[in-house]
Protein backbone atom coordinates (compact mmCIF):
# COMPACT_ATOMS: atom_id res chain seq x y z
CA UNK A 1 0.00 0.00 0.00
CA UNK A 2 2.85 2.28 0.70
CA UNK A 3 4.44 2.38 -2.49
CA UNK A 4 0.85 2.62 -3.74
CA UNK A 5 0.45 5.71 -2.08
CA UNK A 6 3.83 7.25 -2.63
CA UNK A 7 4.62 5.58 -6.31
CA UNK A 8 8.10 5.42 -8.10
CA UNK A 9 9.52 8.24 -6.55
CA UNK A 10 9.85 7.25 -3.10
CA UNK A 11 12.07 4.27 -1.94
CA UNK A 12 10.32 2.21 0.07
CA UNK A 13 12.65 -0.30 2.04
CA UNK A 14 12.06 -3.43 4.27
CA UNK A 15 11.53 -1.46 7.18
CA UNK A 16 8.69 0.52 5.62
CA UNK A 17 6.76 -2.51 6.69
CA UNK A 18 7.23 -1.79 10.37
CA UNK A 19 5.99 1.71 10.22
CA UNK A 20 2.58 0.89 11.81
CA UNK A 21 4.15 0.54 15.04
CA UNK A 22 5.49 3.94 15.25
CA UNK A 23 2.17 5.38 15.86
CA UNK A 24 1.47 6.52 19.29
CA UNK A 25 -1.86 5.97 18.92
CA UNK A 26 -1.67 1.69 19.68
CA UNK A 27 0.73 2.38 23.07
CA UNK A 28 0.48 5.55 24.61
CA UNK A 29 -2.68 5.54 27.18
CA UNK A 30 -4.62 9.06 26.88
CA UNK A 31 -3.14 10.11 23.52
CA UNK A 32 -6.21 10.26 21.46
CA UNK A 33 -8.38 11.64 23.96
CA UNK A 34 -7.16 15.62 22.85
CA UNK A 35 -8.58 15.07 19.63
CA UNK A 36 -12.26 14.51 20.89
CA UNK A 37 -11.69 17.24 23.08
CA UNK A 38 -10.51 19.85 20.99
CA UNK A 39 -13.02 19.46 18.42
CA UNK A 40 -15.58 19.38 20.91
CA UNK A 41 -14.29 22.86 22.45
CA UNK A 42 -13.97 24.40 18.42
CA UNK A 43 -17.68 23.38 17.56
CA UNK A 44 -19.00 25.39 21.30
CA UNK A 45 -16.38 27.68 19.55
CA UNK A 46 -17.93 28.00 15.92
CA UNK A 47 -21.16 28.27 17.42
CA UNK A 48 -20.84 31.23 19.72
CA UNK A 49 -19.53 33.09 16.95
CA UNK A 50 -22.13 31.92 14.71
CA UNK A 51 -24.79 33.25 17.39
CA UNK A 52 -22.69 36.63 18.70
CA UNK A 53 -20.58 37.89 16.68
CA UNK A 54 -18.41 40.29 17.46
CA UNK A 55 -19.64 40.57 20.84
CA UNK A 56 -17.85 36.73 21.45
CA UNK A 57 -15.11 37.41 18.86
CA UNK A 58 -13.54 39.81 21.43
CA UNK A 59 -13.72 37.05 24.13
CA UNK A 60 -12.42 34.05 21.35
CA UNK A 61 -9.52 36.54 20.95
CA UNK A 62 -8.60 36.87 24.33
CA UNK A 63 -8.43 33.38 24.69
CA UNK A 64 -6.01 32.93 22.01
CA UNK A 65 -3.89 35.86 23.36
CA UNK A 66 -3.52 33.46 26.92
CA UNK A 67 -1.24 31.06 24.77
CA UNK A 68 0.15 28.52 27.26
CA UNK A 69 -0.57 30.65 30.36
CA UNK A 70 -2.99 28.96 32.06
CA UNK A 71 -4.52 25.39 32.29
CA UNK A 72 -6.04 24.35 29.05
CA UNK A 73 -9.71 24.35 31.20
CA UNK A 74 -9.07 27.77 32.66
CA UNK A 75 -8.50 28.81 29.05
CA UNK A 76 -10.86 27.49 27.65
CA UNK A 77 -13.58 29.23 30.30
CA UNK A 78 -12.19 32.82 29.45
CA UNK A 79 -13.74 32.10 26.19
CA UNK A 80 -16.89 30.42 27.60
CA UNK A 81 -16.77 26.46 27.39
CA UNK A 82 -16.99 24.39 29.85
CA UNK A 83 -15.88 20.73 28.95
CA UNK A 84 -17.31 19.81 32.17
CA UNK A 85 -20.84 20.48 30.98
CA UNK A 86 -22.70 17.97 28.50
CA UNK A 87 -23.65 20.90 26.07
CA UNK A 88 -19.89 20.96 24.64
CA UNK A 89 -20.49 17.53 23.43
CA UNK A 90 -23.80 18.09 22.15
CA UNK A 91 -22.52 20.77 20.08
CA UNK A 92 -19.70 18.66 18.56
CA UNK A 93 -22.29 15.81 17.99
CA UNK A 94 -24.26 18.27 16.53
CA UNK A 95 -22.05 19.61 13.82
CA UNK A 96 -21.05 15.52 13.37
CA UNK A 97 -24.60 15.08 12.44
CA UNK A 98 -24.53 17.90 9.83
CA UNK A 99 -21.39 17.14 8.05
CA UNK A 100 -22.96 13.58 7.41
CA UNK A 101 -26.24 14.88 6.35
CA UNK A 102 -24.24 17.21 4.27
CA UNK A 103 -21.95 14.24 2.90
CA UNK A 104 -24.75 12.00 2.06
CA UNK A 105 -26.99 15.02 0.31
CA UNK A 106 -24.17 15.36 -2.16
CA UNK A 107 -23.48 11.89 -2.53
CA UNK A 108 -27.06 10.98 -3.22
CA UNK A 109 -26.96 8.49 -0.96
CA UNK A 110 -30.93 9.27 0.02
CA UNK A 111 -32.47 9.65 -3.36
CA UNK A 112 -34.57 7.02 -4.29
Amino acid sequence: MVKRYFGKRVVCDREIAFEWMRTPHFYMNFYVYKYATCISAASSIVKKIEERGDEYIAKYLRFLSLGGSMSPLDSLAVAGIDLTKPNVIKDAIDDFEAAIKQFREIAGVDKK
